[in-house]
């Protein structure tokens, strides 16, 4: 007989700013147990403000398909909103699914760079253009 499938989420998510850009630390694992937690904290950031992210990933023990998805519909709301959102410092599993995807040239900081020399043109948004303000005046959704 089969049980339903319980996991404990093991991922905890803090934020400090540094100027207008908000540094979110994360530690543990970003699974499917995780995104729904990590995406809420993404929009909260989102919605008071804050458009220019970078998503320290040194501590991120895993990161599976979802976690990656998380972290570009997060760039993607916070280019329609003129900003980014830019991961720091990957490691191990974490920056080998970042470099198998593809993702690790568009997401990622270059590790001599200053968050505040980021250009937001360098975001993954599809029409090239850095994104823009939102069609309806507030924060995008995740």
């Amino acid at each position: 007989m089969r049980g339903a499938y319980s996991r404990r989420v093991s991922l905890s998510v803090e934020m400090h700013e540094h100027g207008d850009i908000a540094v979110i630390a994360v530690v543990g694992e970003l699974d499917l147990a995780a995104v729904p937690g990590f995406e809420a904290e993404l929009l909260t950031i989102i919605s008071s403000g804050r458009y220019r992210l970078v998503v320290d990933v040194e501590k991120l023990t895993f990161c599976d398909s979802t976690g990656l998805s998380a972290f570009v519909r997060g760039d993607r709301s916070c280019a329609a909103a003129g900003g980014w959102l830019r991961l720091a410092a990957p490691r191990g599993s974490v920056r080998r699914a970042l470099e198998i995807t593809g993702l690790i040239g568009t997401l990622t900081l270059d590790p001599a760079s200053d968050p505040d020399d980021v250009a937001p043109g360098t975001s993954n948004d599809a029409s090239g253009n850095g994104g823009g303000p939102g069609g309806d005046g507030g924060p995008p959704s995740i």
